[in-house]
């Protein structure tokens, strides 16, 4: 009934893939979620976001991204605010672990080959929210990520001659191209699960 997607650079702690299962089989309105990531220095790893919009690449990649317009955003993006610490219907969940629930997964479809790396979360996790299913943070379940985001470093040119950057721009620019023009999911419709 369900699928745990898992990176090789996870460490699953204690009782993580026991809570998730838990959670699913008692939310059926739930299609997908993501436990808490925490660093190897046991500190926390942001890994659910609230939606981007167009100045992600800007203030991710070049000298605008040390501007306080810039800093706020991205604080506001990484949801740097919110309480990590409680369970939460979140816009989008880091692919590192995710539990799916096949029925939704079969709605939705797989996961976007056409992103070689990056941004596949993203767009997947949109997707479930457009077909009425709900995306969730699970923060009682923990899991250690052993994985250095590279992409999310330098700015200016440096940046931008990173291998890792520039494949993370040109999925940022399929994502963006791919949704164009359409709304954001309303999620307010998705309390049911699925069918929408």
């Amino acid at each position: 009934d369900f699928i745990l997607i898992l990176n090789p650079d996870i460490l699953v702690l204690s009782k993580a893939i026991e809570n998730m299962l838990d959670f699913m089989k008692s939310h059926s309105e739930a299609g997908m979620l993501g436990p808490k990531l925490i660093n190897p220095d046991g500190s926390l790893q942001y890994s659910c976001s609230r939606w981007p919009d167009w100045r992600l690449p800007f203030y991710r990649r070049s000298f605008l991204g040390k501007t306080k317009n810039a800093l706020a955003w991205i604080d506001n993006y990484l949801m740097r605010d919110w309480n990590h610490e409680a369970n939460s219907q979140v816009d989008w969940l880091y692919g590192a672990c995710l539990m799916v629930r096949r029925q939704a997964m079969a709605e939705v479809g797989l996961l976007d080959e056409r992103y070689f790396m990056y941004m596949e979360d993203l767009d997947w996790c949109r997707r479930f929210w457009e077909k009425g299913w709900q995306v969730w943070y699970l923060a009682k379940a923990e899991v250690i990520h052993y994985h250095h985001r590279e992409s999310a470093e330098g700015f200016g040119f440096s940046g931008v001659f990173k291998k890792s950057s520039r494949t993370h721009l040109i999925s940022w620019l399929k994502y963006f191209l791919k949704f164009y023009g359409q709304d954001l999911p309303d999620k307010k419709k998705a309390t049911q699960g699925g069918s929408l």
